[in-house]
């Protein structure tokens, strides 16, 4: 949501990028590294498995909608906040479930997640609809084909975004939402994991290549070449050029030459155990772990499991994994995508997420002691039930009045009993 102290000036007050620059892409090494960080996810299995899995659990749970009223007594009927009404009939909430034709919101906010998980960057387009211009279907689009224009004055004038067969389409602000991992040093892009580990996932990649090479050259090691002579210049090069054609490269690995002349085989006897595959796939799949905060067990990698320590693991992703994204997600749902859509006179609305943090039953319970405790207390002081039970952050409740006892049911009963 815009800030009001800014609605008229839209001006930074330092710039970020230079007189006469108007556009950016300070981003590694720019479109082709953002395309071959999208591409590792396909190439490297623990890559794979992580932004599978991160996303997946991320965009399957459910989503609601919150109208405030701090001052009546009402819950949300869904998930029990307290001092809010659940919406289930808005604009918004109908775009969101069914963004487009071909995407329901699971698979949108899937798509989205891995180019964040990615590149640090997720990018959706609006179409909107009617007079209002009220948003109508959401697109989701990879992160290098889009590219900021940018202004030393009012940052950013809008996006640029480049087809597959080149054409460039202008884009409006209000029409693109963009969700990023802040980049250190380019506030117009994102960061993510794969950008600090892909040297990692070069060398994994070159060393299946190597060894399936190995193994489709007749499983024969590379070697030295020993002239007996003094070749002259010309030879050497025509020589060498022969040899790089057939040999050169991880896709030739091992492959033995033929050799003419006065020259003489040197076996290099280097074998698998020499190239050390095992330890450093394990080393790698350490890396690619570490760089995303994910915890060996987090991939289904677990030595020893008892129903106490799988419960602590799936809340611990809960909390630490799933959670972080919801909130990013939330953020920009509720600060771009929502005022986007006129007001119907409901106040003010939100987009919330349901919890996916396991419930803790014994901190539940200690929860709800506490909150009966500070209702109590509130009680005994003279405040309203209702007022009660919305600081104690309990629903309302209706207090039971004691029944009236009827005084000749009473003499007769004493009269039974003489």
């Amino acid at each position: 949501m815009q800030n009001p102290l800014t609605m008229l000036t839209n001006l930074v007050p330092t710039p970020y990028v230079g007189k006469g620059e108007s556009r950016t892409w300070n981003w590694g090494l720019g479109r082709n590294s953002a395309l071959k960080q999208l591409n590792a996810m396909g190439q490297n299995g623990t890559l794979f498995s992580i932004v599978n899995r991160i996303t997946t659990t991320s965009a399957s749970v459910e989503w609601h909608m919150h109208r405030e009223r701090p001052r009546a007594s009402v819950t949300c009927s869904l998930c029990g906040e307290p001092g809010v009404e659940l919406v289930t009939k808005h604009p918004a909430l109908i775009t969101l479930n069914k963004p487009n034709d071909f995407f329901d919101r699971v698979n949108l906010f899937e798509s989205v997640g891995q180019h964040v998980e990615l590149t640090g960057e997720g990018w959706m387009v609006i179409s909107r609809i009617g007079a209002l211009n009220v948003p109508c279907e959401l697109w989701p689009v990879r992160p290098d084909r889009m590219e900021p224009v940018t202004s030393p004055n009012r940052f950013l004038l809008g996006y640029v975004y480049t087809g597959p067969s080149g054409e460039q389409v202008p884009l409006d602000r209000k029409d693109v939402l963009f969700m990023r991992m802040p980049n250190p040093t380019d506030p117009y892009r994102g960061m993510g994991a794969v950008q600090s580990i892909m040297h990692t996932l070069d060398s994994v990649k070159y060393s299946a290549e190597w060894n399936n090479s190995f193994f489709r050259n007749n499983a024969r090691p590379a070697g030295l070449v020993k002239v007996n002579k003094r070749m002259q210049p010309r030879e050497w090069e025509k020589w060498r050029e022969r040899w790089n054609e057939t040999h050169q490269g991880v896709s030739n690995a091992g492959r033995v030459g033929m050799i003419e002349g006065e020259m003489e085989w040197i076996d290099l006897k280097i074998s698998q155990r020499d190239m050390q595959f095992t330890e450093l796939a394990q080393l790698d799949k350490a890396t690619i772990r570490e760089a995303f905060g994910m915890p060996k067990f987090s991939v289904g990698d677990v030595d020893d499991v008892n129903r106490a320590t799988a419960d602590a693991a799936k809340a611990w992703y809960a909390e630490a994994i799933t959670v972080t994204r919801l909130d990013r997600w939330k953020g920009l749902l509720n600060n771009q995508y929502l005022p986007q859509f006129p007001d119907l006179g409901l106040g003010k609305l939100s987009l919330v997420y349901t919890s996916p943090v396991p419930a803790d039953r014994e901190a539940d319970r200690d929860d709800k002691k506490a909150a009966a405790e500070v209702y109590k207390t509130l009680i005994d002081a003279g405040v309203h039930p209702d007022d009660a039970a919305i600081q104690a952050g309990l629903p309302p409740m209706r207090t039971a009045t004691p029944p009236q006892q009827d005084n000749n049911f009473g003499a007769e009963l004493k009269g039974a009993l003489a």
